[in-house]
């Protein structure tokens, strides 16, 4: 179903983007030139199944990295593709430090330069840490006797991320951050589009002015000015969508209830809080805590590139490219991406070479060493230790084996034990 539903989409979102490919003017579309008959109907179809076709290629490719490779194969495709574009965001920033050929001053200077790099450091550095952040609460296991051994009564941790939506926040905030964006645009539009004109003088040839705006013209303005990508009010928006998304995703994803059931059901308890709801309005508490410095430092990486091109950058597309290395989406993903694949590998290197944690002391490779660590005596060393093995030897006549050694042992001692 998933896989269904995924060419359903493709094929959905490729008419989409076939419908926005656009030459030198607005009017000329691939759908538009095409009921011209400038481009035949075929044409637009056979973009539609090949670019559904290039991303069915890539979920395959993406399966096959899961089950033959290391990492998840669609976020290490994500993150190729995002990080393939770093040379060309290197070199626009290289080509507006330079002098201009206008004589133009440089748009950024060494100073600027060092900043941006600092900058950059210092965001993929935060970015890191605080999505490995955890905060550790502490279990104590009760103890409980089986036979004669006392089990449990040591003391865990309970790892609960800061971050614990990761980037999720953001994609629904800038996804859903379009739409009243453009109903705001249209509506806009049409209002200023049917406002009717009055003379502005009863004198032939006066110009015609427009009558006052109504209190839903003058709203629908103000916030087409004001809610455009790089403005206070947007920005503001945005971020409240980020807390919003990720006090949503928590609660989804989170459920204090269940855990703090799971803890009673395995004998353990948080020191100094009854099992039950007092364990669970703890682990909320905690977790609502804990989410609002996440979805803080959410709304820092994804406002830093906004502020980077409007205040450094000369407010360009490949200004806005450049400036995501700097935060948002794209670096998010690329970290949390890397982190993951650096785990696995160490994991898979761990399970390849396991064995030789149980080494003898040489690290010859073979079995592990019989004796203890220091002392060349058995590892059960006195009267309880086992008895060497008689070698057998096989009779020819019967074709079973025989003690036919003379320096076979004596019989097993008392206590039942076993040679």
């Amino acid at each position: 179903w998933t896989r269904q539903l995924t060419v359903f989409v493709c094929f959905i979102q490729a008419a989409f983007y076939v419908s926005s490919l656009t030459g030198a003017s607005g009017d000329s579309s691939i759908l538009t030139l095409s009921a011209r008959g400038e481009y035949h109907t075929l044409f637009v179809l056979a973009s539609i199944v090949v670019l559904t076709a290039g991303s069915c290629f890539l979920m395959w490719l993406g399966e096959q990295i899961d089950a033959y490779g290391i990492g998840n194969g669609v976020s290490l495709i994500i993150t190729a593709g995002i990080i393939s574009r770093m040379p060309d965001s290197i070199i626009y920033l290289a080509g507006i430090s330079s002098v201009r050929a206008n004589g133009a001053a440089n748009v950024l200077g060494p100073g600027k330069i060092l900043f941006l790099i600092a900058c950059f450091v210092f965001v993929v550095a935060g970015s890191i840490l605080l999505t490995q952040a955890q905060r550790r609460i502490k279990i104590t296991q009760a103890k409980h006797m089986r036979g004669r051994r006392v089990y449990g009564g040591q003391n865990q941790y309970l790892p609960l991320r800061v971050n614990h939506a990761g980037v999720m926040p953001i994609i629904f905030a800038s996804s859903l951050m379009i739409f009243p964006v453009m109903g705001i645009n249209w509506l806009d539009q049409k209002l200023r589009a049917s406002a009717p004109v009055i003379a502005a003088s009863t004198l032939p040839g006066a110009p015609a002015s427009p009558i006052p705006h109504s209190f839903l013209q003058d709203a629908m303005s103000f916030l087409h000015e004001n809610l455009a990508g790089g403005t206070y009010l947007y920005e503001i928006t945005f971020c409240a969508m980020i807390f919003f998304f990720s006090y949503f995703w928590n609660t989804v994803q989170f459920q204090p209830k269940e855990m703090a059931t799971q803890l009673r059901d395995y004998g353990s308890f948080i020191p100094g809080l009854r099992p039950g709801k007092r364990t669970a309005d703890y682990l909320e508490n905690v977790m609502s805590r804990i989410t609002y410095v996440g979805a803080a430092f959410l709304c820092i990486i994804a406002v830093v590139p906004t502020i980077i091109t409007t205040s450094m950058l000369d407010n360009s597309p490949q200004a806005f490219q450049a400036s995501q290395f700097f935060g948002g989406t794209g670096l998010l993903i690329v970290i949390s991406v890397m982190l993951d694949f650096v785990n696995r590998i160490e994991a898979s290197l761990v399970m390849r070479n396991y064995s030789g944690f149980l080494d003898d002391d040489k690290g010859s490779g073979g079995s592990p060493s019989r004796t203890k660590r220091g002392s060349g005596g058995p590892l059960m060393p006195g009267p309880l230790a086992p008895q060497p093995s008689a070698p057998r030897s096989t009779d020819r006549s019967q074709g079973l084996p025989a003690f036919d050694s003379p320096s076979y042992g004596p019989p097993a001692p008392a206590m039942g034990l076993r040679p």
